[in-house]
């Protein structure tokens, strides 16, 4: 009986797939770095021509009538200076409480002290 010998095991093949794959890759890199050299250089010129030109002349200062919502919120402003005079009036009448509560507190604390002496003895 014949055997067949087994092959010994070589290195593969030189694949021109692989080193075609291995230069587009290389030339892919590349071809960015260039761009991205070009759009930062463009970019720093654009910087640079904007620092050369004279400023342009001042606007005229904008006025609050010139905006749109200016009625509404001159219409805001009233309805707000409103409702702090009534938190001031509110303010005011919490004041005169507190100071007729704490009358009051001394009222019965003198009370409290008459009924204790009139009736406190007798007992």
């Amino acid at each position: 009986m014949y055997r067949r010998r087994r092959q010994p095991a070589r290195e593969p093949a030189f694949s021109f797939d692989s080193f075609l794959d291995v230069v587009t890759n290389v030339v892919g890199i590349i071809v960015r770095l260039i761009l991205v050299a070009w759009v930062g250089a463009r970019a720093y010129g654009m910087l640079q021509a904007g620092a050369d030109e004279t400023p342009a002349a001042p606007l005229a200062e904008p006025k609050p009538a010139d905006d749109p919502m200016h009625p509404e919120v001159a219409r805001t402003e009233l309805a707000l200076a409103e409702a702090r005079k009534q938190l001031l009036a509110r303010m005011q009448e919490l004041r005169e409480m507190e100071g007729k509560k704490a009358q009051t507190g001394e009222a019965i604390a003198a009370l409290a002290e008459l009924i204790d002496d009139k009736f406190g003895e007798g007992k």
